[in-house]
């Protein structure tokens, strides 16, 4: 072959190239404005999309913000490019990590992307009770607010200890859950603590690879806040653990991009009264657990999948008329126990206000939901990012 004509070649290959590469960019740039997905189920968490241009997004450059942000989702293929990408680099961190891990189980191990180990467990550091004092002081004044408009209303405030309420070197904790409650206006048999002492304490209730209670965890909470909140009933008892999925690689495991921990995944199976469930509007199931434990083990599981996600508004319906209605806002940590209280109440109402206005697509307004849907009780339930969060604040009128 000649030189021109392998110079032709080459040229031609490099616009073949470049033609390919703008219709895979061109594909992502449709889908991202017209055709998105709503859920990144790799990261467990809603898609971003773009905003609506105008003269003040373009300004303040936030639309140019939302269409990188949106790319990086929407484009054929991101989640699985992401999920490789995450293998590949775990694979060299891994190659350094290990050796310091097999003689390390008291000290922590810095990892990346936040996240360190401690113990075999993926971990954050721990807060300092400075660091979130004026959140706290923000959020009391919310809902002391709330409490004194609505004195026909019970509330309850459950605070949930983990990894960012200790430090498991040294074994001191924050205390952030006593200087909140010295903040609310609530009565000491309205507040409770699931209280973390140490990191064993925290390995018998977490998983070492996410963020949230693993089923001894849950449990145990269930029956703290089914007893704070009065159920007289009894405690649905727990029934046989089953083995969900034998390799489990939860939030942290994502956010490290790692694979270097994993774990099994292991659920009780409970005896479930029928109720009707609503979620986003229509009657259908909060997330999976019969369906699952009935074809354990799975391949793979997800937190969200088998307890339920984080829907703006659920609804669980006894029809025990006789019962109270119960309102409860949080964040991810009640999924794993919104059916289990819904079993000791007429109608049980869970709002994850991150997420209500997407959903539903409105603001949360309390007096209109209160009045409503007849709510006798409310329960707030969270961590320190709960309550220190302004996300979760009320309406203050």
């Amino acid at each position: 072959m000649d030189n021109d004509k392998k110079r032709r070649c080459k040229k031609w290959g490099n616009v073949g190239f470049i033609c390919l590469i703008a219709v895979f960019l061109l594909a992502g740039l449709v889908r991202t404005v017209c055709f998105p997905k709503d859920i990144n189920y790799y990261e467990n968490r809603y898609s971003n999309k773009v905003i609506a241009p105008s003269v003040g997004s373009f300004a303040d450059s936030s639309f140019q913000n939302s269409l990188e942000d949106a790319l990086s989702d929407q484009i054929p293929a991101a989640q699985r490019l992401k999920k490789a990408y995450n293998q590949t680099m775990s694979f060299f961190s891994n190659l350094w990590v290990t050796p310091l891990l097999e003689n390390n189980t008291t000290t922590y191990v810095n990892f990346k992307n936040g996240i360190k180990i401690f113990g075999g467990y993926y971990v954050y550091d721990a807060y300092t009770l400075d660091s979130v004092k004026s959140a706290f002081q923000q959020k009391a004044a919310n809902y002391n607010q709330l409490f004194r408009q609505y004195p026909d209303i019970a509330f309850y405030a459950y605070y949930i200890e983990k990894d960012t309420d200790i430090n498991f070197e040294t074994g001191a904790g924050i205390h952030a859950d006593e200087y909140l409650f010295s903040l609310l206006e609530l009565d000491g048999s309205h507040t409770q603590t699931f209280e973390i002492d140490n990191f064993n304490d925290f390995a018998n209730h977490y998983y070492k690879t996410d963020h949230h209670w693993k089923h001894t965890g849950s449990y145990e909470a269930y029956t703290e806040i089914a007893t704070l909140l009065g159920c007289e009933d009894g405690i649905l008892p727990k029934g046989d653990e089953v083995l969900i999925a034998e390799s489990y690689k939860g939030s942290k495991a994502s956010t490290a991009g790692s694979d270097l921990i994993t774990e099994p995944f292991y659920a009780y199976q409970f005896e479930f009264p029928a109720f009707k469930q609503i979620t986003r509007g229509q009657n259908t199931d909060y997330g999976a657990q019969e369906s699952t434990l009935a074809a354990a083990p799975a391949k793979s599981i997800s937190y969200g999948g088998f307890y339920g996600g984080d829907d703006g508004e659920v609804i669980f319906d006894t029809g025990k008329t006789e019962l109270e209605n119960v309102l409860i806002i949080g964040d991810s940590f009640d999924n794993a126990i919104l059916k289990l209280l819904a079993t000791h109440f007429n109608r049980t109402h869970s709002i994850d206000l991150r997420n209500h206005e997407h959903d539903k697509g409105s603001t949360f307004n309390f007096k209109e939901y209160a009045h409503e849907n007849d709510i006798d009780k409310v329960l707030f339930i969270g961590g320190i990012d709960f309550y220190s969060s302004n996300t979760f604040e009320l309406e203050k009128k």
